[in-house]
């Protein structure tokens, strides 16, 4: 292997389905061509095994995308990637708008104000564009939150909205909402935290109803994630950078821009794609790369969720070299342009 030039990796620790993708694909290209086969050179075995991988890819269907091999997937991907128009284009055309805000607390790029509605970014926008009759926010994090839920009302009482604050568990919420009750529905940077749900969101629109989403890109904060994984591997011996994930990537590969057009169509009869691409920009200096670190070590949280415990344990240390780190980078190429790109996805049910 050494000869060959392959490198020998491992999966973490107690993470028995981190190479699961790749050991089944093995396994299918073994049962239905190499162990089928006596190769008499290298030469024969590159052709028999390279059609096979062409007609893999050509007519194999996979239940996991709706029962069409991968080229026809790829191309119903791209058919609606560039059919893709802004939210605010759509929301002029209403005359009247009841959505229901299904967001978090601990929105990704909610800002220092807590989530869109805490700030009252959300309702400034809305406003400001169209006649808007009631929202109803729901609170995943499904415990009070008094300093919120003012927050909430004060803005729509500043724009003159009707509002509703629920506590709900997102499940139960949904659940409990009558049919065809809105207008729109509404999630920012928050589906990935409950994707179950997509089945549901049907019933509550009217029959021209709308569910809009926002949601991060795989690729989002991946520069200063790349950074943090190497911090982690110096200091968690078992971890690997290059095939482990952290918790915050597990989490955005659960709806994202990449995926989100296939999960949507299960469920909805149109759906549009608009890419919003954007950089977030540090500097080298002390002031930006302190906010660089203070933003990864609030995300803490999320950042361990599912990885081995050693990484919590020693997160103060992990920070501080991630640090150092950075200030590397940045010495080597400042500034340092951080990918945040996010999509607007709108979806128009059966």
């Amino acid at each position: 292997m050494v000869h060959l030039g392959i490198e020998q990796i491992f999966t973490s620790y107690d993470n028995p389905k981190g190479n699961a993708d790749t050991e089944r694909m093995i396994r299918t290209i073994k049962e239905e061509v190499i162990w089928l086969h006596e190769f008499t050179s290298l030469t024969e075995a590159k052709e028999v095994i390279g059609n096979w991988i062409e007609k893999y890819y050509r007519e194999y269907v996979h239940s996991a995308l709706g029962y069409l091999s991968p080229l026809e997937f790829e191309k119903k991907f791209y058919q609606n990637y560039y059919r893709g128009n802004l939210v605010t284009s759509t929301l002029k055309k209403w005359d009247k708008m009841c959505p229901l805000y299904v967001g978090s607390l601990h929105d990704l790029g909610g800002g220092e104000g807590g989530g869109y509605f805490k700030g009252g970014l959300f309702l400034e926008a809305i406003r400001s564009r169209i006649p808007c009759g009631e929202i109803t926010y729901i609170n995943i994090e499904n415990s009070s939150d008094p300093e919120l839920e003012r927050r909430f009302y004060e803005n729509c009482e500043k724009h003159d909205i009707t509002g509703g604050f629920c506590n709900k568990d997102v499940f139960d919420a949904i659940c409990s909402i009558s049919e065809e009750e809105f207008d729109l529905v509404l999630c920012s940077d928050a589906i990935y935290e409950f994707p179950h749900v997509l089945q549901y969101i049907p019933k509550m629109l009217k029959f021209d109803g709308i569910f809009a989403i926002i949601t991060n890109s795989v690729k989002n904060l991946g520069e200063l994630i790349q950074l943090l994984k190497r911090a982690i591997k110096e200091k968690v011996r078992c971890f690997n950078p290059i095939t482990d994930l952290t918790g915050l990537e597990r989490l955005i590969q659960r709806f994202s821009c990449e995926n989100g057009i296939m999960q949507l169509q299960e469920y909805f009869n149109t759906v549009t794609f608009k890419r919003i691409e954007a950089k977030f920009i540090i500097q080298n200096n002390n002031e930006h790369i302190c906010k660089a670190v203070n933003y990864i070590n609030n995300k803490k949280k999320v950042i361990v969720e599912g990885m081995s415990y050693e990484v919590s344990k020693y997160w103060g240390n992990i920070i501080k070299t991630f640090e150092d780190k950075l200030r590397a980078e940045l010495k080597k190429r400042a500034p340092l342009e951080v990918n945040r790109d996010d999509c607007i996805l709108l979806a128009k049910k059966k």
